[in-house]
């Protein structure tokens, strides 16, 4: 009898599982992103600006009902924030820019888990996602520039990921929106989220510095569906 309800359990998920609407695809988009600053470092926040990338990845979608899917896949994108040192003095009746930025930028490897809730209206889907995701730090970049009328570059240094006060992986919160059209077995898509960090991108108690990153994404993609 045992052996008769384990068949029967085990048939029914493989048969769900061959049955089930898979979707796969490819997305691509833009990311700005900054940086909170807390405790030591709170006098930084209001000078913290964000700065724009694009981003790209793959993406798939489980569908649990017609209304409600899981969405991931991998996303290759960069997070970081600037620095802006400058001002403006008048010279002959122009003002002149003068000063000095700091940029850093992070790549991350980020993989979503996100509950999605369509709504359908024929051939459109109107979308909402929510949900965790993880990311990993691949490499990060110091750069800094110099403004004296033109902007130039002064140094570009590789940041070691691997310092003891720096956390690779950045854990997120997400929401989102979006609109999807179907044809046949296929899907393009709009979407925008918003995402922040859980954990600070710096550990150190000694100093007790605290920075969180955020993004907003726009992002366009295509997928099939199976």
């Amino acid at each position: 009898m045992k052996k008769i309800v384990a068949f029967t359990l085990i048939y029914t998920l493989f048969a769900s599982l061959a049955t089930a609407q898979w979707s796969a695809g490819i997305k691509i988009g833009h990311v700005s992103s900054d940086a909170i600053a807390e405790n030591s470092i709170s006098f930084l926040d209001n000078q913290l600006k964000s700065i724009d990338n694009l981003q790209y990845g793959l993406d798939v979608k489980y569908a649990l009902s017609p209304a409600f899917q899981l969405n991931s896949g991998i996303m290759f994108t960069q997070r970081g924030f600037e620095v802006d040192q400058s001002t403006n003095f008048g010279i002959m009746g122009f003002d002149v820019p003068i000063g000095a930025m700091a940029q850093t930028e992070i790549n991350y490897a980020e993989i979503p888990l996100l509950l999605q809730y369509n709504h359908h209206i024929g051939n459109l889907n109107l979308f909402a996602t929510a949900g965790p995701s993880i990311a990993r730090a691949t490499s990060a970049h110091l750069r800094t520039k110099a403004k004296f009328i033109f902007e130039f570059n002064v140094s570009d240094t590789e940041i070691n990921l691997n310092s003891d006060y720096i956390d690779r992986t950045d854990i997120n919160l997400n929401a989102g929106l979006g609109v999807a059209y179907n044809f046949d077995h296929n899907q393009i898509f709009i979407e925008t989220k918003y995402g922040r960090s859980m954990n600070s991108s710096i550990n150190d108690s000694f100093i007790d510095m605290s920075l969180y990153n955020k993004a907003l994404q726009i992002n366009v993609g295509y997928s099939y569906n199976f």
